[in-house]
């Protein structure tokens, strides 16, 4: 049985070590894979058999930037099923295109608000997928 992840795409070093600190001390369950780079992002979600439970990206990363990256997984048809939710994390503002459909929340200021948010995105996640496709660590 494969083991379920939660796939995280930001290339700010200190991000990725808070996102991991409290990703293990809430215990959600699930592998955590971060990637630095879109690219490399982009071919571990398309390989096949990566079915992610959640994908959390920043916008502003190296290569292509978050939106475009989700759009170049979600081309791959057989990806786009797999590759849900897709959500980024930023702290940028004004980031809604007239007709884009962008699911984003701002990257907390602390601890608690990240346990918060994580909690928020988890649940969220959860009620969005039936329990066969389910498969925490």
């Amino acid at each position: 049985m494969a083991v379920s992840t939660i796939v995280i795409i930001d290339d700010d070093i200190d991000d990725r070590e808070i996102m991991q600190n409290i990703l293990e001390e809430i215990g959600v369950g699930y592998q955590i894979i971060f990637f630095e780079k879109s690219q490399s992002a982009y071919d571990f979600l398309t390989a096949p058999g990566n079915a992610p439970f959640m994908i959390l990206s920043d916008i502003n990363i190296p290569g292509i930037n978050g939106i475009e990256l989700r759009d170049k997984i979600y081309a791959v048809a057989e990806s786009k099923l797999r590759s849900k939710p897709y959500i980024f994390l930023t702290s940028g503002r004004n980031l809604k295109e007239p007709g884009q459909e962008v699911d984003f929340y701002y990257k907390p200021f602390s601890v608690s608000g990240w346990k918060e948010l994580f909690q928020i995105l988890i649940d969220k996640c959860k009620s969005q997928r039936t329990g066969s496709e389910i498969i925490p660590v």
